[in-house]
């Protein structure tokens, strides 16, 4: 690590890794985080930016091999019973056809 990157988030970009988020432009209705403390969307965050987003899917070269079709977190929930003070992460991704075929490298 060179040190450009103090967080988890830009050590994978600084990789090559893309977001799955930002690659399908979701807005999740405005709202980025993916931490709510077990208060759902009473949760208040400082700052609505992607390091309140901590849960993500990551992909690398997305357009030749996998393409990335929709990202989203999942709100729903039934409070006051959550079952993780984070909300998933869904990502929907499509492998080329080639690469299907082309099977597994062993």
């Amino acid at each position: 690590m060179d040190g450009t990157s103090p967080n988890p988030y830009g050590i994978f970009k600084d990789g090559g890794f893309l977001d799955s988020y930002a690659i399908t432009a979701n807005t999740n209705g405005g709202r980025k985080n993916t931490f709510h403390g077990f208060e759902g969307e009473k949760f208040v965050t400082i700052e609505e930016s992607a390091s309140w987003r901590i849960d993500w899917v990551m992909v690398s070269n997305p357009t030749q091999s996998l393409q990335v079709k929709s990202c989203q977190t999942i709100r729903t929930a039934a409070p006051p019973i959550y079952p993780s003070d984070h909300y998933p992460v869904i990502a929907d991704l499509e492998m080329a056809p080639e690469v299907i075929q082309a099977g597994p490298k062993v």
